[in-house]
């Protein structure tokens, strides 16, 4: 049986403080040991921080008021789920579409009340631009807002922020690292067809480095066979992928755009990430 407070940290658990830290978000016990760090801590010096446990959380010593922030967040981030539920069950409609799914502060109920609802999709083999152009036409029939370039009013707006065809779904070994190891594990599915959540898993068993408790991966069975799109199909989908990309052109700055990719991440968040954990962690 776990206690409900444990008397003395290890310098894995100091580590998970300090990087939830950086994101406001105390932790719990179970959130302890479901975020201690795995082998990829060994590159860090971890420090002698202080830290204190009130109403059921942990947090470094100076940061009482994070449990509050958290509480409230938490508050917050019900409401914008209850949205993003709306969303999967129109979008799911789509034959093409295999997996939507929370990311970001709202997959771990941290949302602030001004944020948007971040998205990931993961469609059908090279159908990925025909069902992305889909998605945006019935999520504005239906009346949801959606986050547009530039826009600075994003509260509850859609941001589908990730669109991954089925057969793309490992990252880059240069883009590994504590924060995306997170952001992958923290990944909350709405809607999954043929266990495509746990074939994103799967295909990146390196997050078990950063954090080896964080998720349960099944062994992969191959649930799935890959429908050959049409000459039809395959048309269309280059024209219409075609379009977009020329759209997209003044806009674009460090998003990555492919035919079995697009991710709207202008900044990256892990150098961010990165550079204020060194603050603490050397």
């Amino acid at each position: 049986m776990i206690s409900k407070k444990i008397a003395s940290l290890t310098s894995e658990n100091i580590f998970s403080l300090i990087y939830h830290h950086i994101f406001e978000y105390p932790l719990t016990t179970l959130e302890l040991i479901k975020w201690k760090p795995g082998k990829k801590i060994n590159k860090y010096k971890i420090p002698n921080i202080g830290f204190r446990y009130t109403k059921g959380f942990y947090f470094l010593r100076s940061n009482k008021e994070f449990v509050s922030t958290r509480i409230v967040r938490k508050r917050n981030s019900l409401k914008k789920i209850q949205i993003a539920r709306e969303v999967s069950k129109l979008l799911k409609r789509i034959p093409c579409i295999k997996l939507v799914a929370i990311t970001g502060s709202l997959s771990m109920f941290n949302a602030e009340d001004g944020s948007d609802i971040d998205l990931i999709v993961v469609t059908r083999k090279d159908r990925l631009w025909t069902t992305r152009f889909l998605s945006i036409l019935l999520l504005i029939f239906y009346g949801f807002k959606i986050r547009r370039w530039g826009d600075k009013n994003e509260k509850n707006k859609i941001c589908i922020n990730m669109w991954l065809d089925e057969t793309d779904l490992i990252w880059p070994k240069k883009n590994r690292n504590f924060y995306t190891a997170h952001e992958i594990a923290q990944i909350m599915p709405l809607f999954d067809k043929q266990k495509t959540y746990q074939k994103i898993l799967n295909n990146n068993l390196w997050i078990k480095e950063y954090w080896p408790n964080s998720v349960k991966i099944e062994k992969d069975k191959k649930y799935y066979k890959y429908i050959r799109p049409t000459r039809i199909e395959s048309l269309f989908e280059l024209f219409i992928f075609t379009l977009q990309k020329l759209y997209m052109k003044n806009k674009r700055t460090k998003e990555v755009i492919s035919p079995s990719k697009a991710i709207f991440h202008p900044i990256d968040r892990s150098i961010i990430i990165n550079s204020r954990l060194t603050k603490y962690i050397k």
